[in-house]
């Protein structure tokens, strides 16, 4: 791994890290949130899981957090530069993330976000950047895909809010939980 992406992804670590050891114990034993996990379907496989908070999370956590989506998804991003034929300040590439296949691959009214990858070298990396789309998920929903988390996580950081916590295991989605309330779905194991 190039040295600018591993330092890239260090700092992220760096990030959670010190949010782990900074003030979670401190706010997290007070308990100031509720947790309740209802049945969502008559299976009784899905479950909703509601956590309303009575306390403000620190927005230290929402920063730590930012900080960390913004690097990871800077590793990205770097990532498709190096593999392409452009100059170091090029604003020609990125590493496309999106739920919409239409909007990867261009339809009438919807822009082509894929040639944002045109200038990648190799046509086996811009083959297997498709097929790790959100669109492509095998469960067939985009929010269950990793990158779709830290898409939605980052935008919502960079664009909307601080995020205030985040949690995500394979096979559950999960959603930021804001101040007040929030919901997630998960699946139980099988």
């Amino acid at each position: 791994m190039p040295a600018e992406l591993a330092v890239k992804i260090q700092r992220a670590q760096e990030h959670m890290m010190a949010l782990l050891v900074e003030r979670t114990d401190q706010y997290f034993e007070k308990k100031p949130y509720e947790i309740s996990i209802e049945p969502a379907d008559a299976a009784d496989l899905d479950h909703t899981v509601y956590i309303s908070f009575s306390e403000p999370l620190p927005p230290m956590f929402a920063v730590r957090i930012g900080e960390s989506l913004y690097q990871l998804r800077s590793v990205l991003d770097h990532t498709v530069r190096m593999l392409s034929d452009v100059p170091p300040s090029s604003r020609d590439t990125e590493f496309v993330i999106t739920d919409d296949r239409d909007r990867f691959h261009g339809a009438p009214g919807k822009p082509r976000l894929s040639k944002r990858l045109d200038a990648i070298r190799s046509p086996q990396a811009r083959s297997f950047i498709e097929t790790i789309q959100p669109f492509r998920e095998a469960s067939g929903n985009p929010a269950d895909n990793a990158l779709w988390v830290l898409h939605e996580l980052f935008m919502a950081d960079k664009h909307r809010r601080l995020l205030l916590t985040q949690a995500a295991s394979r096979g559950s989605r999960r959603m930021p939980i804001y101040p007040g309330s929030a919901r997630s779905t998960s699946r139980r194991a099988r």
